[in-house]
This record gives structure tokens, sequence and C-alpha cells, in this order.
């Protein structure tokens, strides 16, 4: 008896509905003969009794015929859910396979599954990935404030060392000129001028490529001193 309920189960779903529609058939012709043969042997048979015969018929097969049509489609409820799972985000949802059930459902059921484990394994392709970009945006950044950091130390350490002490040679040349010698004295201030600009522009630059108070006093404070500047 199992063996031929399985057999049932397992076969397509228009042959269910083929099956159980046969068989409402041949159960309310078959109910409805013997029902009526009483009725009339009787002789009680009547329009109202016809009526109540039909509606008795049509409430039998529409009983019989939900509940087969209800276990025929159980396996495709189930697929839904899994959908319904996946369009959520769940990618680790896989549909049940049943032996016993519809064998056309069972292939979808499968290569539905062979399609969620690629998209799985897809995502953590991607997730590595990302991951991985992450990894070298943080060294393309480490090694960018590394370089910034040097090019400001050098301009901060070299070049303005060398301007300070190009101003200070030019103020003892200027001291040492005598009064009577104004255009001397006057290309001599021009150019200390110069060199003093340039060295606030050499420090504005090592500043704004690598604040000194970044590496003092941390990120919030350099945030601030930037904007106030």
């Amino acid at each position: 008896m199992s063996s031929i309920r399985r057999r049932i189960v397992a076969l397509p779903i228009l042959h269910k509905i083929l099956l159980t529609n046969s068989l409402i058939i041949l159960i309310g012709a078959t109910v409805g003969i013997a029902i009526t043969e009483m009725v009339v042997e009787e002789g009680h048979f009547t329009p109202v009794t016809y009526v109540f015969l039909v509606l008795g018929t049509i409430a039998l097969g529409a009983t019989l015929n939900y509940s087969i049509l209800k276990v025929a489609f159980r396996p495709l409820e189930a697929l839904q859910a899994v959908v319904k799972q996946v369009h959520a985000g769940n990618l680790r949802a896989r549909a049940t396979l049943d032996r016993a059930s519809d064998p056309d459902i069972g292939h979808f059921s499968t290569a539905l599954n062979t399609m969620l484990e690629r998209m799985e394994a897809n995502e953590r392709i991607i997730q590595g990935d990302k991951r991985q970009l992450q990894i070298l945006a943080a060294q393309v950044i480490t090694a960018q404030e590394e370089e910034r950091k040097r090019v400001a130390r050098e301009l901060h350490d070299e070049a303005s060392q060398a301007l300070t002490t190009l101003i200070i040679g030019l103020e003892t040349v200027l001291e040492s000129l005598p009064q009577g010698l104004p255009e001397p004295r006057r290309q001599v201030l021009a150019l200390r001028t110069l060199a003093e600009q340039t060295l606030d522009e050499i420090r504005n630059l090592a500043l704004s490529l690598r604040p000194t108070v970044l590496d003092d006093l941390g990120l919030p404070s350099a945030v601030r001193w930037y904007a106030k500047s």
C-alpha cells in the first residue's frame, strides 16, 4: 500500500490532477446513482431532493479535489517559501528534495539549489575581493601619508633651515653695508624679503602636506586647526 502511495505522490502534477478528477467523477457518479435509486425506490424524489443531491455531489467533489490538490501543490509552496527567503537576502536557503514528490519539481529543486550554491560561492568570492580591496586601499593610503610626511619633513628640516641660514646671512650683509650705498642695501633687503616670503610658503606647504599637530595631538585637533586656518 505504501509503495502505491509513493508512486501516486511521485506522479507529475498534471497526472495527479487528471487522476483526482477521474476519482471525483467516479465517486460522484457512484454515490449519486446509489442515492438516486434509494430516493426513487422510496418515492421521495422531488425537485428539492434533486437540488440537495446536486449540491452534495458538488461539495463532495470540491472537498476531495481541494484535499488532493493541496497535497499535490505542497512542493510548489515549499519552493515559493525558498524563493521568498532568497529574495530577502538569505542565500543559504535550500529547497528540500523529496524522492516521493513530482519528478519535474525535483529537477527544478535540484537546479534551484545548484544556482543558489553558485550564487553563495560567488558572494563569498565578492566579499573576499572587497576585503582585499579594503586592505589594498588602506595600504595605499598609509603609503601616501608616509610619503607626505617624508616630503613635509624634508621641506621643514632642509629647505627651511637653508632659507633661514640665507636670511641670517643677508641680515649680516645688510648690517655690514655702509649707509652710503643705498642701492646695494635695497637689493639685499629685497632678497631678504623674498627669502622670508619663500620660507613662509614652504612652511605653509609643509603644514598642508602633514600638519605637525596631527602627529603631536591627533586627528581631532588637526581637523580643528585646519578648520580655523
